[in-house]
């Protein structure tokens, strides 16, 4: 439940301060980053992942919402699934601005929304992702030896060891830099934001992949994938499941040499998806009454997809039909411990009612609050388990599936 007094508490006009408030209050972290996402769950509101659709171009539309819902007093806050985990980190701080500003209004953020509400809310991401006693600390820090790290004789920063801050904050490069100049005016070459847009308008700095960067990215994807579990199983199902079956025939298309360009992939996916039709001279007919004319490798992906979807929706609820086995399954994923055989039977008994379709999910959850004293949480996570899959079921589906394909 959305905790507005707690969030009414926490606003304060000034950014930094209430950058401060919301960090000392409510920050946590977790395998060594700040855990935005666990703080969004302590304040009553919900990770979501959605599909925001694509633009004329093919590529993947970065918006984010905060939406209130007044009839169960919960909230959401709604990330793209195709962006960064900085990105997914920063904007959720954007939103977190957002929600504590007026817990009563939707709020929704694209990256060209320059709103005065929107700049507001990213000084105040900037500010709670990269405090400013923290971010000085990093910049300046010295080796054994007495020498900077990552600032020359001059103590200026160059634009190349920024990405090294920006790993380390896991925020985006460009937010980094904004907040670098503001904080510290030391950037090698730049004495403005005009000269930074200007220094990086077309530069590619994406984080190179080295071990340990893979190891801190796995670390902030950790905390994305343990808050999403506090999602209601009926929302979460069909947006990870129409995930990873997009990734499966896109990979597959890709591996096989079917595409070539995965761009091409994700727009014929997303506009069949999306309620495109195929007529039976081989054009997808769009929602929007766009229509493609389809190759014969783009009607293979196609159909990969389709058979795909309808064995994955059909049976990815059941990992076996013995509902024993599925309940058990659904006891070690959730991991709380549940070693007396009475919880066991009380659970397997609630689980067993349900899947029957003997009790309601509502019922089913107040009686394991109930009979187990489980937290609302950790009863979700056991109705998601029971009810759901994971990517284990679907490359399943996917092996019978492509078994005896070229």
């Amino acid at each position: 439940m959305l905790n507005v007094e707690a969030i009414k508490a926490l606003y304060s006009p000034n950014m930094e301060t209430m950058a401060y408030l919301v960090s000392r209050k409510y920050g946590e972290y977790s395998d060594g980053f700040l855990d935005i996402f666990k703080t969004i769950n302590t304040l009553g509101m919900r990770v979501a992942l959605a599909d925001y659709g694509k633009n004329k171009d093919g590529e993947s539309l970065e918006y984010c919402q905060f939406v209130p819902r007044s009839s169960d007093k919960k909230a959401y806050i709604i990330l793209s699934n195709h962006s960064s985990i900085s990105r997914l980190r920063f904007n959720s701080a954007i939103m977190l601005y957002c929600a504590i500003k007026n817990q009563k209004n939707i709020a929704t953020y694209a990256p060209n929304n320059d709103s005065k509400t929107m700049h507001a809310a990213k000084v105040f991401a900037a500010n709670f992702l990269m405090p400013e006693r923290e971010l000085k600390d990093f910049i300046f820090k010295k080796d054994d030896d007495g020498n900077y790290l990552y600032l020359n004789d001059k103590k200026e920063i160059s634009i190349d060891n920024i990405n090294e801050v920006a790993i380390h904050f896991g925020v985006p490069f460009k937010t980094c830099a904004a907040r670098i100049l503001n904080v510290t005016n030391n950037i090698d070459g730049i004495k403005s934001m005009e000269d930074l847009a200007k220094k990086i308008i077309n530069r590619d700095h994406k984080i190179v992949v080295r071990g340990e960067t893979r190891k801190l990215e796995l670390a902030m994807y950790k905390q994305l994938v343990n808050s999403l579990r506090y999602l209601d199983v009926r929302s979460t199902k069909s947006i990870t499941l129409e995930k990873i079956l997009r990734e499966c025939v896109k990979n597959d298309a890709l591996l096989e040499g079917v595409i070539k360009d995965p761009k091409s992939v994700n727009f014929v996916l997303h506009a069949f998806a999306d309620g495109g039709k195929i007529d039976e001279n081989g054009n997808l007919h769009c929602k929007n009454d766009k229509v493609i004319n389809l190759t014969e490798n783009q009607l293979v992906v196609l159909g990969n997809y389709e058979l795909l979807r309808e064995i994955a929706y059909e049976k990815a609820a059941y990992y076996t039909d013995n509902d024993d086995v599925v309940i058990d399954e659904a006891m070690n994923k959730a991991g709380y411990g549940l070693s007396k055989e009475e919880n066991k039977k009380i659970i397997r008994d609630v689980g067993g009612k349900y899947l029957k379709g003997e009790i309601k999910y509502d019922e089913a959850c107040a009686l394991l609050e109930k009979l187990c004293g489980f937290k609302k949480y950790e009863t979700e996570t056991f109705m998601t388990n029971l009810l759901g899959f994971d990517h284990y079921t679907i490359r399943r589906f996917h092996k019978i599936l492509f078994n005896y394909s070229k």
